[in-house]
């Protein structure tokens, strides 16, 4: 498919006009309120090419519009009355996911967290309100918790923003993401991230396992192939290998790929077809207040202490790290998380135990959550 050709499609597409029955979008977009540019429309076919049973990963590069393409698909599948969908984002990306949705697709929505699900029980009275379906928006950390809930209903799709932060559910301890795995298996997911890969291998048969656990084989014969390979002079070889289970095979003659979970756009790729927003960095200078110099000045001699009951040494410096970004967040954040910290190791004294980076996130989400409900 030429350049020139996916232009026109996009532009088909916004107009809501069909140009060919032989992709499945073209006869089901609305008039959205957006101009498509190409590789959306590709990443986009290329999900529902994907057995839904599977689903996708898209991982284009920040900026190139991700949203938008699981917005197409979501559109499609709510065209086709398949009207169950779960939408599973950051905490504090959830009333941007609404609005993109209703400008752009003229789709409604409804945010979900505990109190809401509590009074969505009350007013419905029945122990699951979601089961007549809906566009759905929820934090990752609600799939967590309300488990019970999201389980027991047929959805039609899962998108999950920001997957890189459930990549490492292939580690032991990383109950969260684990249990997200378990709770939506079966389900049809589109994971969207534009950084699927960012310490090592693993990482990438993390992602995939949401859509299918037996993808890229089991976990050891994973490392012993791919991430900690026996033979090293294969390596370039295997990693090759990896890449077409990955996107597929490529034509040579017509630059598409069939097969893979995985589609990848880079800024460089669209340049000259994107207008990219030019951005601009502005410092604002603040004074902390005393009652947050002290507080600053106690986590800081906090993260000095030679040891941490709540950290393994190896992730010391991450973890710190990560800290220090909640403390820049919020003193509510903080507060919340070492609350919840100091209460975790208390609760497990009896037993070894270390928090983990992705389990610190969730902890400083919920509490982040928490503030900005108190301050709405």
């Amino acid at each position: 498919m030429s350049e020139l050709f996916k232009t026109y499609l996009a532009h088909a597409l916004t107009e809501k006009k069909s140009v060919s029955d032989r992709e499945k979008l073209n006869n089901s977009i609305r008039a959205a309120n957006i101009d498509l540019n190409p590789h959306q429309v590709d990443a986009a076919i290329f999900a529902f090419k994907s057995p839904l049973s599977r689903g996708a990963i898209l991982a284009d590069e920040v900026g190139l519009g991700k949203t938008i393409e699981a917005g197409l698909v979501i559109d499609q599948l709510m065209a086709e009355g398949r009207q169950k969908i779960l939408i599973l984002v950051p905490a504090s990306l959830r009333t941007q996911w609404q609005d993109e949705l209703k400008n752009r697709f003229y789709l409604e929505s409804k945010i979900l967290d505990g109190p809401i699900l509590k009074k969505m029980q009350k007013e419905q009275m029945r122990a699951n309100p979601l089961e007549d379906g809906g566009v759905f928006i929820a934090s990752h950390n609600f799939a967590y918790r309300y488990d019970f809930i999201c389980a027991t209903i047929q959805w039609d799709l899962v998108v999950i923003d920001e997957a890189h932060r459930l990549r490492n559910v292939w580690r032991k301890k990383n109950k969260t993401a684990k249990k997200i795995r378990e709770v939506l298996k079966g389900r049809p997911k589109i994971l969207l991230t534009a950084t699927p890969l960012q310490n090592n291998l693993m990482e990438l048969f993390g992602l995939t396992s949401f859509l299918d656990e037996n993808y890229l084989g089991t976990e050891y014969s994973f490392k012993t192939l791919f991430a900690n390979p026996v033979k090293k002079q294969n390596k370039t070889e295997r990693l090759l290998q990896l890449k077409e289970r990955l996107m597929g095979m490529i034509d040579s003659e017509s630059g598409e790929s069939s097969g893979g979970i995985l589609t990848r756009t880079l800024r460089k790729q669209v340049k000259g077809l994107v207008a990219f927003t030019n951005r601009y960095s502005i410092t604002e200078d603040f004074a902390p207040n005393d009652d947050e110099v002290e507080l600053y000045n106690n986590v800081s001699e906090y993260l000095r202490r030679p040891y941490l009951a709540s950290t393994r040494a190896t992730q010391r410096n991450m973890m710190e790290l990560v800290y220090r970004k909640i403390l820049a967040s919020s003193s509510f954040a903080i507060a919340g998380t070492l609350y919840r910290v100091s209460h975790f190791l208390a609760k497990r004294l009896q037993q070894e135990f270390e928090i983990t980076e992705d389990e610190l996130n969730t902890l400083a989400e919920q509490e982040q959550t928490k503030a900005e409900t108190k301050w709405n």
